[in-house]
């Protein structure tokens, strides 16, 4: 038998320690966007709801101490893990395993994508949950709990007497009514001000995020969400939705909700339903939505609250648009920021450099004429990374273009990447990120524009942050 097993055969309670580590994207994000952490809580919901004691520690807010996690006294220690924060993972599982005996998992996409390698790279990690997390977790709760087998359990890989097992798949959750919600009384919901999305802030609104649907019917060569939640999509019903949000309403005087779909708007009749519903409710609302979004369902969600639409552009040149398999047109973009504008929406609008290393400085020209003609009210200019399970990480690999996996460093912003693209050099990501960032927002009408439309001291506090952070990120920028 393994370790784990002897360790925890005679217990009948699992305490579990769920942990976000802290972001190692600067002073930028810390500023202007800071989320809850909703997948966390929904596994911390299941477990809670078959008996288990589960506390948060959200090191994105507060910071890491191994004796407030002594205090707890856990079990079971599970971090969440995005690539660039595994190593910051595997750091915490090691120093609260050097204060007391803990089983270490670590979850999200990176384990998801290298579930075997991960357990090779980091010695101190236990076990990997691939995939939804929520019954996986559970049922390794119950196995240690009664000494069982973690061999049975589908979407893990863990250490068998120095051997590593990687577990069959489990197949995404078909019915996420059963999920039970997120539990929003384990944040310490005043440790949580920043903004929800660019715009959108706790210094103005009292914000949370929701999911209604998971999964991603697209191809897009550098997003690897299909890996998490698989390629179907699956919604919520309306009505467990509404219940959601009422329940925020009611137990965190919740005003306004950032929708975290990749795609909220991808079934028209869905959304429409949802505007009818929410109508009435007095709250406001945003989210994410491809840009073949139709006018009948932009004014049904202005009517119903929804103040800001993000649009996924990421090129403003078709040849990079057809390399990467977005699938969308330029004329789909024109037409979908117009729909927004004209329905009194504010607009984010999502772009990459590098989204496909053969992006030259011609299609980064073509990217900023697109920006100009459209005129959105937020722009980001992230460096595509060529995160483990995408496409995107195959064509680099295979073409010598990974300099270096140092997984820290596969951040969106504040770091120098350790790759390069057929034309540009790690340096030279860097640059055309910042030129990009400093040509959009430094612009005199820009900042006019926003200084005309601040209407409380709130919104007033929120952008002078958001502006310092931008000048000290743009200007004083260290690379790691």
């Amino acid at each position: 038998m393994c370790n784990i097993y002897i360790l925890y055969a005679t217990m009948k309670l699992m305490k579990v320690a769920l942990i976000r580590p802290p972001t190692l994207q600067g002073d930028l994000i810390k500023a202007g966007f800071v989320q809850h952490p909703i997948n966390i809580l929904y596994l911390a919901s299941m477990l809670k709801k078959y008996g288990h004691d589960v506390e948060l520690f959200d090191h994105e807010v507060e910071e890491f101490s191994v004796d407030k996690i002594r205090e707890f006294s856990p079990n079971i220690v599970g971090v969440t893990a995005i690539t660039p924060r595994i190593e910051k993972a595997n750091e915490i599982i090691k120093a609260i395993k050097a204060a007391m005996p803990v089983v270490g998992i670590v979850g999200g996409p990176h384990p998801t994508a290298l579930p075997k390698e991960t357990l090779e790279e980091f010695r101190d990690i236990d076990i990997c949950v691939t995939g939804e997390g929520e019954y996986s977790l559970l049922e390794i709760c119950e196995a240690l709990e009664k000494g069982g087998e973690l061999s049975g359990i589908k979407g893990i890989a863990f250490r068998d007497n120095g051997r590593i097992v990687v577990n069959e798949r489990r197949p995404p959750i078909a019915n996420l009514d059963d999920l039970p919600f997120p539990d929003r009384d384990l944040l310490k919901h005043s440790l949580y001000k920043g903004a929800s999305t660019p715009g959108f802030s706790r210094h103005f609104l009292n914000i949370t995020e929701i999911y209604t649907s998971r999964g991603c019917p697209f191809s897009c060569i550098f997003c690897a969400a299909w890996e998490t939640h698989g390629r179907a999509v699956r919604y919520r019903s309306i009505d467990n939705l509404i219940e959601e949000m009422k329940q925020c309403i009611e137990k965190y005087k919740i005003n306004h909700f950032t929708i975290d779909d990749d795609n909220f708007t991808l079934r028209k009749n869905r959304v429409l339903e949802f505007c009818e519903k929410v109508k009435g409710m007095n709250i406001t609302w945003d989210c994410d939505s491809r840009v073949t979004i139709d006018k009948e369902t932009v004014d049904a969600m202005a009517r119903a609250g929804c103040k800001k639409i993000s649009f996924g552009v990421e090129s403003g040149s078709p040849r990079v648009l057809q390399l990467n398999r977005k699938s969308i047109t330029l004329d789909q973009v024109r037409n979908a920021i117009k729909l927004a504008k004209d329905a009194g929406m504010q607009i984010t609008a999502f772009y990459m450099i590098g989204s496909h290393p053969d992006e030259t400085l011609e299609d980064i020209e073509l990217t900023k004429k697109l920006i100009r003609e459209t005129e959105p009210d937020y722009i980001t200019a992230s460096i595509a990374i060529p995160f483990p399970g995408t496409e995107l990480y195959n064509i680099m690999e295979k073409n010598n273009l990974i300099l270096e996996k140092k997984w820290s460093n596969f951040a969106f912003f504040n770091t120098k990447p350790t790759w390069k693209t057929f034309h540009f050099s790690p340096d030279d990501l860097v640059s055309i990120q910042n030129d990009m960032l400093k040509w959009f927002y430094m612009r005199p009408s820009y900042i006019l524009r926003r200084i005309g439309k601040i209407r409380s001291y709130g919104e007033l506090s929120y952008w002078a942050g958001s502006g310092i952070a931008l000048l000290k990120y743009l200007f004083l920028r260290k690379h790691a």
